[in-house]
C-alpha cells in the first residue's frame, strides 16, 4: 500500500506518539518536516528527527501485535 504525501503527514499528525522501530522507544510528536519531494521527517522532543518510514504510530503497533497474536493462535505457534 503506497500512501500519498498528504496521507503520510496525516498519519503522523493524527497521532500524539510514535514508536521508533530501531530501538522500540516511544516519542511524542512535535511536528512533521517535508524535505524535497519524497522525504518526510518527524520531529520529536529533544530535537530528534526520524524518517516517517522508520516509525509506527501507537495504533499501528497495536494493530500489528493483534495480527501477530492472531496468526500465532491460528497456527499454534
Amino acid at each position: 500500500m503506497i500512501l500519498s504525501m498528504k496521507e503520510r503527514v496525516d498519519r503522523i499528525m493524527n497521532s500524539k506518539k510514535i514508536i521508533y522501530l530501531s530501538d522500540m522507544t516511544i516519542h511524542e510528536v512535535q511536528s512533521v518536516e517535508h524535505v524535497g519531494q519524497h522525504l518526510l521527517f518527524v520531529e520529536v522532543g529533544g530535537g530528534l528527527l526520524f524518517q516517517d518510514t522508520d516509525v509506527m504510530t501507537l495504533d499501528e503497533a497495536c494493530d500489528a501485535e493483534r495480527f501477530i497474536n492472531k496468526i500465532k493462535k491460528q497456527y499454534k505457534i
